[in-house]
């Protein structure tokens, strides 16, 4: 059975976005929490942190936090006062960001509040401790629960303080390697984010121990919502994009890959605002298992889970230059391009990809299509995901057998791949895997002779589009420079290639490299890929 997620078009190339954080570290090592070894101890009767005995407290704005910290020996707060009120300003910032994040998740997002921890701090207010867990535990902070005080989720809903770093410094060490990936304030701010949300979780809807992966997911996420302009959830791209199947949701217990798929968030979000994860949450509260309860809340919009999860699988395939706007992951052009499970030559009379596929996993498969005649080589890729969330749900992650086969000729149930003389069939098993229908990077394409228009008018024509390389291949950098009369360089960049009136081009908008229009003249351009040049000549006449 074949079943295709319905998605057409040529792929865009978008620009890259930038953003930017205190501070990048390539070989840090840090886990974001201690939620996950919290809650296996938790199992066992254990804690995992007990209330630490700190120094001073200040009581955020709200009234509703208490920040408990030292100013001297290993867990001193940095000193700075620069409002003179006695109080350093990482603490007061530390409050405000508490507040902050009250309002966004409770009066904004409408979930309940975590329960009052019975004075376990002293006073009324929920308890947050500042030490060096960084350089202790290698985490940014944790949420440990204390008082069972009722049903909810796998394990009960808990009383729960939060410890978090005393300073997120860059030169935090621990067993050698840095720790933070994200440093200082916008460090502070994002973990206050990410713990309440677990004290949200647990207080409000309960404790699920066999299902982490869901509270680390729903609490990466809350990063992004209450804080989107800190990227700290970008150090978990790369090993998700690089390796989908080893990363996959479906694996109940990976409570890393939960921070991976917080960015399943943003899809849940633009399709049904903060609703929809709140629901899960409610349902969670009934005991409700995690996987189902979000599968209860897809129906309760009128949908299925089955669809939804097909649906979130092209945002998987629109990252980096084949990025369309912010029509999926906002800033999906600085994220990374996903890694193709398989990548199959083909060859007469056909090939074929065969493969297994997790509940919840998601597989890209490319095939590499040679040139035929005056058309380029090039690429078709197959996105694929295995939708048997009650695998999941209880753990058995039964796989389901899938083949995928590419002809030139008309077989069996095969669909054309629209713009080639390419068919299609994928069979599986069972009913589980959904595709995306079959997508050629550019579509078969005719090698351009020279540029066009040529002459070109600046202000009327507005682009001149150059002829790329012929080995210029799919997601291959091709490098154009323009030289003037005199062969001094006017314009030069390095950028993936375009597909205009079905001809590989890198366009130039007719602007020097200083942002001035290019006079009329005749100007000499080069295009080079991996060795191979094409040159020319382009006349432009400004009237």
């Amino acid at each position: 059975m074949q079943q295709f997620f319905i998605t057409t078009g040529l792929l865009l190339v978008c620009l890259t976005a930038s953003y930017s954080h205190e501070t990048t570290n390539d070989d840090y090592h840090g886990i974001k929490c201690g939620f996950s070894e919290m809650s296996a101890k938790a199992k066992n009767g254990q804690i995992l942190e007990s209330r630490p005995s700190l120094s001073f407290t200040s009581i955020s704005p709200s009234g509703r936090f208490a920040i408990h910290y030292d100013t001297q020996g290993p867990h001193a707060v940095p000193l700075a006062d620069n409002n003179s009120n006695g109080i350093p300003d990482f603490v007061d910032s530390a409050a405000v960001y508490c507040d902050y994040s009250y309002e966004m998740a409770v009066t904004v997002m409408g979930y309940l509040p975590p329960p009052s921890d019975l004075n376990g701090g002293g006073t009324a207010e929920y308890d947050i401790y500042m030490k060096k867990v960084g350089e202790e535990r290698n985490t940014y902070g944790l949420t440990q629960g204390e008082v069972t005080i009722g049903p909810g989720g796998e394990a009960g809903r808990k009383t729960t303080f939060i410890v978090i770093d005393n300073n997120f410094s860059a030169d935090d060490r621990y067993v050698g390697q840095k720790v933070f990936y994200t440093t200082g304030f916008a460090a502070l701010k994002v973990t206050i984010a990410h713990e309440f949300h677990h004290a949200i979780q647990l207080g409000a809807y309960g404790d699920n121990p066999s299902f982490t992966i869901f509270h680390e997911m729903a609490s990466t996420w809350m990063e992004y919502r209450v804080y989107p302009e800190i990227p700290d959830y970008h150090q978990y791209l790369p090993r998700l994009f690089n390796n989908l199947a080893e990363h996959n949701f479906g694996d109940t217990g990976d409570y890393e890959a939960g921070y991976d798929y917080g960015i399943m968030g943003q899809f849940f979000y633009m399709r049904y605002g903060d609703e929809l994860l709140r629901n899960v949450w409610e349902n969670i509260l009934t005991r409700q298992n995690p996987y189902l309860a979000l599968a209860s809340a897809f129906e309760a919009k009128g949908a299925s889970f089955a669809s939804e999860w097909c649906a979130f699988l092209p945002w998987f395939y629109y990252t980096g230059h084949r990025a369309k706007g912010d029509n999926y992951f906002a800033g999906a052009s600085t994220y990374p391009e996903v890694n193709f499970g398989a990548v199959k030559t083909f060859s007469e009379p056909s090939a074929s990809v065969t493969g297994t596929l997790r509940p919840l996993e998601f597989r890209f498969v490319r095939f590499l299509l040679p040139a035929l005649g005056e058309s380029t080589a090039d690429t078709l890729d197959i996105g694929l995901t295995n939708i048997n969330i009650q695998s999941a749900a209880d753990r058995s992650l039964s796989p389901s057998l899938f083949t995928i086969t590419c002809a030139r000729q008309m077989f069996g149930n095969a669909v054309a791949v629209p713009g080639t003389s390419y068919f299609v069939e994928i069979n599986n098993t069972d009913s589980y895997i959904c595709a995306l229908p079959p997508l050629v990077n550019s579509g078969y394409v005719i090698v351009s002779r020279g540029p066009f228009p040529n002459p070109c008018d600046p202000q009327q024509d507005g682009t001149v589009y150059f002829p790329v390389p012929n080995n210029a291949e799919i997601d291959t950098p091709v490098t154009l420079t323009v030289y003037n009369s005199a062969l001094e360089v006017v314009y030069t960049r390095t950028g993936i290639f375009t597909v205009t009136n079905q001809l590989r081009v890198l366009p130039w908008d007719c602007r020097t490299n200083t942002g001035d229009r290019a006079g009329s003249g005749v100007y000499i351009f080069v295009t080079e890929c991996n060795g191979s040049t094409q040159t020319g000549k382009i006349a432009l006449i400004s009237r």
